[in-house]
């Protein structure tokens, strides 16, 4: 869907139907305005909100809101989201959710401190993902040093 048309539906009436499809690409599409992101943050379907927090132009503040959303999925969307602030990050390194802590256990770009606080996580699987991050970005910085 163009940007053009995306804009025009989002600032019409089209998002206050009961057409969930149309929220769905409107709130995954680049071009959807931040107003209207705001907006669809706080859509009932975690889906939605899911797309929002995946918006590459979704702004950290919005980001940081959706942290604290009851929905896990939507949570680990914010922990890949390349505008998530360190800050926000540590904050979701102590999700109650494994699966949020494992999808940032998985992410090099992580600040290593983060990763080593995740080593240590009670759940073997995110531990044991993020001691192998940890050795992979390691091995890499070895192998730029020869």
């Amino acid at each position: 869907m163009s940007c053009r048309i995306t804009c025009c539906l989002a600032e019409g009436e089209a998002l206050d139907r009961d057409d969930s499809r149309l929220r769905r690409v409107v709130a995954g599409n680049p071009c959807t305005p931040v107003s209207i992101l705001h907006r669809l943050a706080v859509d009932e379907l975690p889906l939605v909100r899911r797309l929002v927090a995946q918006n590459p132009r979704t702004p950290s503040e919005l980001l940081a809101r959706l942290a604290a959303d009851s929905n896990s999925d939507v949570r680990l969307a914010v922990a890949e989201h390349p505008r998530a602030t360190a800050s926000l990050l540590s904050d979701l390194a102590g999700d109650q959710s494994p699966d949020v802590r494992y999808g940032l256990a998985e992410n090099p770009h992580l600040p290593r401190e983060i990763l080593i606080g995740l080593v240590k996580d009670e759940n073997p699987y995110v531990s044991s993902r993020a001691r192998k991050t940890l050795l992979r970005l390691e091995s890499s910085l070895f192998e730029i040093s020869l």
